[in-house]
């Protein structure tokens, strides 16, 4: 029991630094629903991120700066904080990513990712409606081989997108 209070207090903790950090200048919320793909296991994910305004453009990549969490139904979770990145695609239609290194705990389950430190990148497409936007987004999860062991875990999720 101790250890999923403790991957829950990850996701708690990930979530009020996002809402406490990230007030002054943040642009969208991105909550997201999807499945994790861990070892032909899938486990339900449920994610937060908050992204800043566009801090730097290079060309029509527009980046700033994000804090994200994730937590599953095998009771893993992720907070982590890096950079985030949209390609506008005419009016609607855009591309997202981000790079995020953080702190991962499996939850006592068989998802362990070979470390504590963990790099999570995600890539999708999105459309934009009103002031939201959905997105479908594809992610990894990895220790980028500076553990012993590294079996990574990738994701899909439908997102939803909302500025303030």
């Amino acid at each position: 029991m101790a250890i999923r209070i403790a991957g829950l207090g990850a996701a708690s903790l990930a979530v009020a630094t996002v809402l406490a950090a990230g007030h002054a200048q943040a642009a969208d919320v991105v909550i997201g629903l999807g499945a994790l793909d861990y070892k032909n296991e899938e486990a339900t994910v449920l994610s937060f991120e908050l992204h800043s305004a566009p801090m730097w453009q290079l060309g029509a990549v527009q980046f700033g700066l994000g804090l994200g969490a994730f937590y599953s139904d095998e009771d893993s979770a992720f907070a982590g904080a890096g950079v985030t990145m949209m390609i506008p695609m005419g009016q609607s239609w855009f591309i997202e990513g981000s790079f995020m290194p953080g702190f991962y705990n499996d939850g006592g389950y068989s998802t362990d990712l070979g470390d504590e430190l963990e790099f999570r990148t995600v890539l999708g497409v999105g459309y934009r409606i009103g002031q939201g936007a959905v997105s479908l987004a594809a992610s990894h999860v990895s220790n980028a081989d500076l553990a012993d062991e590294n079996p990574g875990v990738n994701g899909l999720s439908l997102r939803y997108r909302i500025g303030f």
